[in-house]
């Protein structure tokens, strides 16, 4: 029993300590949330932060994205006049209320449906596959990483199926189903492939950048937009929602200048997936092994575990006067 004013000192030194171990407690909580939450999130900031202009510079010097639209409305019209696209009716204007975030300079809010060709699939019937022919794109035989070679059919080539097939930089997207959204950019096409019903074809203008656009549509906005589409009966898109999704459209060279950007730092999450994934060497020789087994001569007879992992230079034991701080404050425990 201690006297009376060393008690309350002991008291006021435990309050002081539990708070801390509480704060710790609730610190080390929101880290493993943020950890176990890494791995999702990251790849969607990537992309949300250079679709608000915010992951490279603008240059001033940069052709503004109201060019670019005069441009791509020209190759329309042209499309148009030569029989190869039909006109289609004016999307609504963009109201100041759907617009999420404000743009840079030289960025404008326009609607895929104006910056592209978007078209359905062909309703190709199941009885008509064949074992022989093109292969028939279903909403199953995608993903953003690439085409799934499973379970692949065929249907014999007919130019009835010719406004269907697939061209390089096309950008596919799921209408229908649990996986309503999944997209896919055409980077590579090792044979003649053509598009079922329930799958969009957007079909871009050179005067926009493929990769960029695709960036757009996987961004959480969009996502969010394509989920807030979706009917709550059966989980469909209509090719008219997905013709009036908002596009933040920077310059031209911007847009090579994001994507650049965007291909250095989802290398570098790779990396980083990696690398958790990893188990750590015990043959490093700046890493202290744990449990950490502390030197009997300064705490007891017996070893005792240190709930410590360290990293960094330490080529030792704890340093003398820690394990000795250590050991007053803990005792036996």
């Amino acid at each position: 029993m201690p006297p009376l004013y060393e008690q309350k000192r002991i008291v006021a030194k435990l309050d002081f300590l539990m708070a801390i171990c509480d704060e710790l407690e609730n610190a080390e909580k929101e880290l493993d949330t943020l950890e176990s939450q890494f791995a999702e999130y990251l790849p969607k900031s990537i992309l949300q932060v250079a679709t608000q202009g915010k992951l490279v510079a603008q240059d001033s010097d940069d052709e503004p994205a109201t060019e670019l639209l005069k441009r791509i409305k020209q190759e329309k019209d042209e499309l148009i006049r030569d029989g190869k696209i039909k006109k289609e009716k004016p999307l609504p204007s963009i109201s100041a209320a759907e617009i999420p975030y404000d743009l840079p300079d030289g960025w404008d809010w326009y609607r895929l449906g104006e910056l592209c060709e978007i078209n359905g699939g062909y309703a190709f019937k199941s009885s008509n596959y064949s074992s022989t022919g093109v292969r028939v794109v279903r909403i199953s035989d995608f993903d953003e990483r690439g085409f799934i070679d499973k379970n692949v059919v065929r249907h014999l080539y007919s130019t009835q199926i010719e406004p269907y097939l697939l061209a390089m930089n096309d950008i596919l997207i799921a209408m229908t189903g649990g996986t309503v959204g999944k997209s896919l950019l055409v980077s590579e096409l090792s044979e003649t492939m053509v598009v079922n019903q329930r799958v969009a074809t957007i079909k871009l203008s050179p005067a926009s950048n493929p990769r960029y656009i695709f960036s757009v549509i996987l961004a959480p906005f969009a996502q969010r937009v394509i989920n807030e589409s979706k009917n709550s009966t059966n989980d469909n898109i209509s090719l008219s929602d997905v013709k009036k999704f908002l596009i933040p459209l920077p310059p031209l060279a911007e847009q090579q200048r994001i994507v650049e950007k965007v291909d250095e730092l989802m290398m570098l999450y790779n990396e980083l997936k990696e690398t958790d994934s990893l188990p750590l060497s015990q043959k490093v020789p700046n890493i202290i092994p744990f449990p950490y087994k502390t030197v009997a001569s300064v705490v007891s007879d017996k070893d005792m575990d240190i709930g410590i992992a360290a990293r960094g230079n330490a080529k030792g034991g704890l340093v003398g006067q820690s394990a000795l701080d250590a050991d007053e404050l803990l005792g036996d425990e």
